[in-house]
């Protein structure tokens, strides 16, 4: 059975590799494409019965936890071809998963989802990320550009559509590492960011002081909870990546409308499902993002947009952007290897070369998608 598996493998790939078995003996498989390429080394007798289940969540876990290796020239997106052959947990178990969630307070559960993701050192993320530390992607004229110079555009076109200027207010929702504020702030704009991480807090705070930005502020609070100082309206909202948290679009959309002044803009940018039928993850749920994280349903978030205060300027589909922008994040990953394996172990390298390198092939074969939404408060 396993080895109907693998041969299955090797022609959905096209790619020679060999499998090096628990008793040492070797399987050359995809042989009529050359010479091996890389090798699977199944370490021990978990590694084997993880690969024999077909699951995707035992074989991701058996990887990071290196009951299984590999090794050789591994060209990660036709790798990660093989997960076609995997099954993924019961739909009605990923459904009560999500379901049992509805009873729970949104902002309790971002408390515990968020910060088990984003509550590592700083320089983790930083290794990975491009100069403008943006966790979200890109806009790109072709391929070969540089991810600083695709997000510093995105920031560019979230300014110029939503009408700022200097003197002007923005919130800006999920500071992450001061990307937004950064930016606006150096161009005379008032941001009052926000976020519920306490590292993300306290890089931002330092950044404002290093960067002598008087006009930004940083508050550590969840977005539903969140009131303006004195009351104030903005002229503008971001939200860079940060729908996958909020799944209640309605909610979302009457919450940024109290907060917006009349004619005021929302910039929102989030990875998407394809389509209808909701692709979960495993892997995913259980070591990146636990809780009710969701990619963004468009077509649930648009008919929530039209029963809002909101009228739509403009929808893009960014999948090309966003699938650009995880190669680039997975290449400085593993770039990074050495360095991230010393300080943070290798369990966490594996688990983030799994989610970046999974996600950069979900996006290259329309398996997720990306958006960038302009709404407009009437």
């Amino acid at each position: 059975m396993l080895m109907e598996a693998l041969n299955k493998f090797s022609d959905l790939i096209k790619t020679p590799f060999s499998v090096r078995l628990p008793n040492a003996s070797e399987v050359y498989l995809g042989e009529q494409y050359g010479n091996p390429e890389f090798q699977i080394i199944i370490n021990n007798d978990r590694g084997l019965q993880a690969l024999q289940s077909s699951k995707e969540l035992k074989i991701c876990e058996a990887y990071i936890y290196q009951d299984i290796d590999l090794t050789g020239q591994i060209d990660m997106l036709k790798l990660l071809e093989l997960t076609r052959l995997f099954s993924k947990e019961h739909p009605l178990i990923m459904w009560w998963s999500k379901f049992i969630y509805f009873f729970k307070k949104q902002t309790v559960i971002n408390k515990k989802s968020i910060t088990q993701h984003y509550e590592f050192d700083d320089d983790f993320y930083l290794f990975f990320l491009d100069k403008t530390r943006a966790y979200s992607h890109g806009i790109f004229t072709n391929d070969n550009e540089t991810l600083e110079t695709a997000n510093t555009r995105k920031l560019e076109f979230a300014m110029d559509e939503c009408h700022l200027s200097q003197g002007a207010k923005v919130l800006d929702l999920g500071a992450g590492w001061g990307c937004a504020v950064e930016y606006l702030g150096l161009k005379g704009i008032h941001v009052d960011a926000i976020t519920i991480s306490q590292q993300s807090a306290d890089y931002v705070d330092n950044l404002i002081k290093d960067k002598k930005l008087s006009n930004c502020q940083i508050f550590k609070i969840d977005f539903i909870e969140y009131q303006p100082p004195k009351e104030e309206h903005y002229d503008a909202l971001f939200s860079l990546g940060t729908l996958e948290h909020l799944p209640n679009y309605e909610q979302v959309l009457t919450k940024c409308s109290t907060l917006l002044r009349k004619g005021g803009y929302a910039y929102f940018d989030a990875s998407a499902i394809a389509s209808k039928k909701l692709i979960n993850s495993d892997f995913i749920h259980h070591h990146i993002f636990p809780g009710n994280h969701q990619c963004l349903d468009i077509y649930r978030f648009l008919n929530s947009v039209k029963k809002s205060h909101f009228d739509l300027i403009s929808v893009h589909n960014d999948t090309h952007n966003y699938y650009l922008t995880l190669k680039e994040w997975a290449n400085n990953l593993d770039h990074h290897r050495e360095e991230i394996v010393i300080r943070w172990g290798d369990v966490l390298y594996r688990k983030f070369q799994i989610y970046l390198w999974g996600c950069c092939h979900a996006m290259f074969n329309n398996e997720l998608q990306a958006y960038r939404i302009i709404l407009k408060k009437r």
